[in-house]
């Protein structure tokens, strides 16, 4: 499936070509990964708010609170997580053995070897 049609930020493509280039997903699981790349997008901004502004903010009674920044990374990053989940990727280890065994499978190709 082609990115092209996704107008994904830098943080969104990268997740996504690391599991396109290991996975053949199915339409359902496509359409979950580009809602975790957008999700993981959202997340980058909101980081970066968080990163230049304050962390809290004043309350419609003039008290301390959350800037609203840090309490909606904190559902962001829930959504991000049970979308990954419910592609169903295997744990982080998981996939770096596989990004391995393709760079070995790749290298022996190249160099006729098998």
């Amino acid at each position: 499936m082609q990115t092209q049609d996704y107008a994904f930020g830098e943080a969104g493509q990268a997740f996504y070509d690391s599991i396109t280039d290991l996975y053949e997903l199915s339409i359902a699981e496509h359409a979950l990964l580009v809602q975790a790349c957008q999700t993981l997008d959202l997340l980058s901004r909101l980081q970066t708010e968080i990163d230049n502004g304050e962390l809290t903010a004043k309350g419609s009674m003039g008290q301390t609170v959350s800037a609203p920044s840090v309490t909606e990374i904190r559902g962001h990053r829930a959504t991000f997580q049970s979308l990954v989940k419910a592609i169903g990727l295997p744990a982080s280890d998981a996939i770096a053995d596989v990004k391995s065994q393709k760079a070995s499978a790749s290298a022996r190709a190249r160099w006729g070897m098998r």
